[in-house]
């Protein structure tokens, strides 16, 4: 439990990573569907497994709509042009579910108790009060990024501020991840960072174009 803390920890110390883990799992997640061959689909299963726990650990609740929305999204277009893929496509989560979360069940963490208590607090008729916390959190972080707006604020920034329930904190950690490298990185980061989602973007869009059958663009 203490390696699982330090780990959580960690994760969540890495703004992009809400970005780059889910990218890195679809990405392994449509092409294990079209590998045909062993050692590749190995690999792959591998990969969508740690981007998996990855995303697990980020403890983002965001993080775990965007995947199931992701996840619910990719299944309908293949039910309407690839029916065999969506099969498949549940059969590779349940076992990269069974398997990663099993493995972590043995370890003592408490996976689905987490996933449901980070959950549970999402709702339309309720005020969460970490809304008003991260407007607080968003505004502090965005002066900082003004006064060092070209380097950034360095990767070891704090963020202080004065949080409703908790009175004055500072964190490294904010609840944007395009805020956060910029805060953290200035002009230079983000602009970084932009050409990696557009090349990311391009990529998907010329596979798409050059998909020979549905199934495929439908990944």
């Amino acid at each position: 439990m203490v390696l699982y803390g330090l780990v959580l920890h960690f994760t969540r110390l890495i703004g992009p990573s809400e970005i780059v883990y889910p990218v890195t799992l679809f990405t392994a997640f449509g092409l294990l569907l079209f590998e045909r061959r062993t050692p590749a689909r190995l690999f792959l299963l591998v990969a969508l497994s740690v981007s998996l726990l990855a995303c697990y650990l980020t403890y983002s609740r965001g993080t775990y709509v965007a995947l199931a929305a992701g996840l619910a999204a990719m299944l309908a277009l293949l039910s309407l042009t690839a029916p065999r893929k969506a099969v498949e496509t549940l059969l590779i989560t349940a076992v990269a579910l069974s398997v990663l979360f099993g493995t972590l069940a043995l370890m003592g963490v408490p996976v689905i108790s987490s996933v449901v208590e980070r959950t549970k607090t999402i709702s339309l008729h309720t005020v969460d009060v970490s809304v008003a916390t991260r407007l607080l959190e968003w505004t502090t972080a965005f002066a900082d990024w003004r006064a060092s707006p070209v380097l950034g604020a360095g990767l070891g920034h704090l963020i202080t501020y004065i949080r409703p329930v908790d009175g004055l904190v500072s964190t490294a950690y904010i609840h944007n991840s395009y805020l956060f490298v910029l805060c953290k990185t200035g002009v230079v980061g983000i602009s970084v960072f932009g050409v990696f989602v557009a090349a990311w973007g391009r990529t998907l869009v010329r596979a798409y174009r050059r998909a020979p059958d549905d199934g495929l663009r439908a990944v």
